[in-house]
């Protein structure tokens, strides 16, 4: 939220000065060892709540500024210019993708990119067969005994999720697994130890948002970005358990 943030219309004077202050203090820190790591995280987080509360007041004033009209010539005449100018930049692509070249050909169409990123981070998965698995004969070395899921682990791994990670495709917030973990660990409980049994998961389980990363700088070929997976949380706890 620091960087390249000095130009958005609700980032005022007395911020803009924070931020260059922060700035400076950052580069002593860096090339010379003078000042404190503490005061410059502390600057930051200042920083960084005075952005948001002066965004939110920049919103609300936006929304307290639109009249109530039942005419709608009327109200969009009198609405906030500013408001319009949001609303665009809301709408525009914001990924940071670069155009990315397929054939020997540049491509800078979002839904052309998407699809060629599909295709390139397809092969970082193994694909899921039905064919059984293979006959290894007589096994020398001891059976490891079943594996049985308490609902104490499973209460202590909800209660070590990290709230600050993203949700997943089914956009259930780490906080609200947290949070309700009393009242959900004894029916996860009974769904990981079936999963385990059966060896297999529930399909809504096996979907993940992937999003492309940079490994270097501005990359037009695809092999060049590396997927960023973000899936379940649920997910994650599960293989948590069996690991």
């Amino acid at each position: 939220m620091m960087r390249n943030s000095k130009n958005l219309p609700w980032i005022t004077d007395s911020i803009r000065r924070q931020m260059k202050k922060y700035k400076k203090r950052y580069q002593k820190y860096k090339l010379k060892g003078k000042g404190k790591l503490e005061q410059l995280k502390k600057l930051k987080h200042d920083i960084q709540k005075q952005q948001r509360t002066s965004y939110w007041n920049y919103i609300e004033n936006m929304i307290c500024g639109i009249p109530v009209d039942d005419n709608p010539t009327t109200i969009s005449k009198s609405f906030p210019k500013n408001l319009f100018s949001y609303i665009k930049t809301q709408k525009s692509e914001s990924s940071n993708i670069p155009p990315l070249r397929k054939e020997g050909s540049l491509t800078s169409d979002s839904k052309a990119k998407a699809n060629i990123l599909n295709e390139q981070f397809k092969k970082a998965f193994t694909p899921v067969t039905d064919d059984p698995i293979p006959d290894k004969g007589v096994i020398k070395h001891p059976q490891m005994p079943d594996i049985k899921i308490q609902q104490q682990g499973i209460e202590k791994l909800l209660n070590n999720i990290n709230i600050n990670k993203a949700a997943g495709p089914d956009l259930i917030h780490g906080k609200i697994l947290k949070e309700c973990k009393s009242s959900i660990t004894p029916t996860l409980t009974i769904i990981f130890q079936s999963s385990l049994n059966s060896g297999k998961i529930p399909d809504d389980w096996r979907h993940a948002s992937v999003c492309p990363a940079l490994k270097k700088r501005r990359q037009t070929r695809s092999y060049k970005l590396s997927p960023n997976i973000i899936d379940l949380h649920l997910l994650q706890t599960i293989r948590t358990c069996c690991s």
